[in-house]
């Protein structure tokens, strides 16, 4: 069976989980007033077990899957890998998920949240509970595992970390508009499933449910989302001003999507391309614009937003490189044109520059290319 799903089924959660508790840490970076020095390693830190929690979670679902998705035509990251491998395979993502926290902050409260995070995990996909196919419960447990708790034990984390108060009314909101954006998304992956998963018997929550309940309970849920959201980001707009440029983006985007569906409303939606709408607003766009904000008390954030889109929204650049060439755009310098891929090139290479700056080396001086530097370093060791 075809597996294009990626290393550690990386495609699936990468640009989308990865890059919305990414964004989770911009927004307590902003929140906190953390300083970019001091953000730069709870980042790299936190990419790094962000990783680890979702490999570990999609290992476990696809490790007791195996059987179902194999009989039901499903795509399974595991199929035909030896015993060795998948241990091999889980031994690493615990790595990644266990060996940043030997560095970020972390009390009882952080170690709970960790372990109730491992017990979602496991009792979602594992025999005899597998709350997946128990309806219901399996839409709630996969909302809070895939999305609040981890929101939460950032959010907490990063206030150890800045010895800030972790403010109960803001993070209550915080923690309810990702159990409404949880269930929406998997509520629409089980839709996207309904085929296979009766192929083989799953009893989820949609299967059991009608096409007209389906519809209600992606618009009930779709408003309460949008509600909480706006609620969280206004009481963050009354202490970091820089928030409010989310609210507007989030106003813009919504009265955008009604204005597109009004007339056929929720069902025209779900069968466009925007019907995972308004998931690119928050791992796309609400990123971006926080770190944005933040390059103005330090420019070095700018280039945080250069790396972050092309980690996880590199699409982008392309589209922009595609319309300068459909728009035949040239640039000039005194009376010269000069080829558009001169240009991205020497961008490109500033930004290497500087981000090698952070790090104490000046390639100028060293008087050599990134590439050069690296090796020359692996041959000193």
């Amino acid at each position: 069976m075809e597996n294009n799903k990626g290393f550690f089924r990386i495609n699936d959660w990468w640009k989308s989980k990865a890059a919305l508790l990414m964004g989770i840490v911009y927004l307590f970076t902003a929140w906190y007033t953390i300083s970019f020095q001091h953000f730069i390693s709870l980042a790299l830190l936190s990419i790094t077990t962000i990783s680890g929690f979702a490999s570990m979670g999609y290992l476990i679902n696809d490790f007791f899957d195996r059987k179902k998705d194999f009989a039901a035509g499903k795509q399974n990251f595991l199929l035909n890998k030896s015993a060795l491998i998948i241990s091999f395979l889980f031994l690493l993502s615990s790595i990644f998920l266990f060996l940043p926290w030997f560095k970020l902050p972390f009390n009882q409260f952080s170690i709970t949240l960790i372990f109730v995070e491992i017990f979602f995990l496991l009792v979602y996909s594992l025999p005899p509970i597998r709350l997946k196919e128990k309806g219901l419960s399996g839409v709630f447990a996969d909302a809070l595992y895939a999305h609040s708790i981890p929101v939460i034990l950032a959010g907490y984390t990063f206030s150890l970390a800045a010895n800030h108060t972790f403010e109960a009314v803001p993070v209550m909101f915080l923690f309810l508009w990702q159990i409404a954006m949880g269930i929406r998304n998997i509520l629409l992956h089980q839709h996207n499933d309904t085929s296979l998963d009766s192929k083989v018997g799953n009893k989820t929550w949609v299967i059991q449910s009608t096409e007209a309940t389906f519809h209600r309970q992606i618009k009930t849920v779709l408003i309460a989302e949008i509600s909480l959201s706006l609620i969280f980001f206004l009481l963050l707009s009354y202490q970091v001003s820089i928030f409010l440029s989310v609210v507007l983006a989030i106003v813009f985007f919504t009265l955008m999507a009604t204005i597109r569906f009004k007339e056929n409303g929720i069902k025209q939606m779900l069968l466009s391309q925007s019907r995972y709408f308004p998931n690119a607003l928050y791992e796309k766009w609400m990123p971006a614009i926080i770190l944005f904000s933040l390059g103005f008390s330090n420019p070095y954030f700018w280039l945080i937003l250069f790396l972050h889109t092309a980690l996880f929204n590199f699409e982008a650049y392309l589209e922009i490189f595609a319309l300068l060439n459909i728009y035949g755009i040239r640039l000039y310098w005194q009376g010269k044109r000069i080829p558009l891929r001169a240009v991205l090139s020497l961008f490109i290479n500033h930004f290497i520059y500087y981000i090698f700056r952070l790090f104490g080396v000046n390639l100028k001086k060293e008087n050599l290319s990134a590439l050069e530097y690296i090796n020359r370093k692996q041959k000193d060791k």
